[in-house]
């Protein structure tokens, strides 16, 4: 079925613009009403709700020269990110000088394991807000809109989220990695050893595996 661009700019009930002070507001306002506005061939939509308090996902409908919808993606809304990078880098900061206090501490891989565990929760808890939420938001506006939410033309953006979880666990498995073999190995500390390189290895194997099976699924797709 055929979505036209005034189907779409008709769910628009307050009309301003994406920016992080539009965002800013709707988070202070605890306005529920949809959002959007829209260009020549674009319109954008988003919706706060109390469950999402920032993390509320921005809609991104593209048409062509006839007006007809061809592409739909989705981001997470400018104030979501600076208020999400914002209390990560906080917390990271926090956590990482008391781990500059602790350094001589015998215990200090045990508390930097615990702090790395807690942060990568932290960013999993935000994923499924915003996920959740997004999937909801979705499946109202295309039901109104009467759109396969399998359509082909919908973006997955679940790539970043696993791109920034890499940047984050990667250099930590690399520094439990190092310190199970040069810290904990001469130490005699071999509890703590084999627990480190046992689960960054199980990880790292693992990871791997599937990147090369997400990978060869591509190249299926593309033949």
């Amino acid at each position: 079925m055929i979505t036209s661009k005034e189907e779409v700019t008709a769910l628009i009930v307050i009309e301003k613009l994406d920016t992080f002070w539009t965002h800013f507001l709707c988070f202070l306002n605890k306005n529920k009403k949809r959002y959007g506005n829209h260009s020549s061939k674009e319109v954008r939509l988003w919706q706060h709700t109390s469950w999402t308090a920032s993390l509320h996902s921005v809609f991104i409908f593209t048409f062509n020269n006839d007006n007809n919808l061809v592409h739909v993606r989705s981001k997470l809304n400018i104030f979501g990110k600076v208020f999400f990078l914002g209390i990560f880098t906080i917390l990271l900061s926090f956590f990482s000088w008391k781990l500059y206090t602790l350094y001589k501490n015998e215990r200090f891989w045990l508390y930097a394991s615990i702090i790395a565990v807690f942060m990568i929760l932290f960013v999993v808890l935000c994923k499924a807000v915003y996920e959740g939420e997004k999937r909801i938001q979705q499946k109202a506006i295309f039901e109104k809109l009467a759109i396969d939410m399998t359509n082909k033309h919908i973006d997955n953006e679940h790539w970043l989220f696993r791109i920034f979880i890499r940047i984050l666990t990667y250099p930590i498995g690399l520094g439990t990695l190092y310190a199970s073999i040069f810290h904990f190995f001469p130490t005699q500390q071999y509890e703590y050893a084999l627990l480190g390189t046992t689960m960054v290895s199980a990880y790292f194997i693992t990871d791997i595996i599937l990147l090369f099976k997400r990978k060869k699924k591509t190249d299926e797709g593309m033949v």
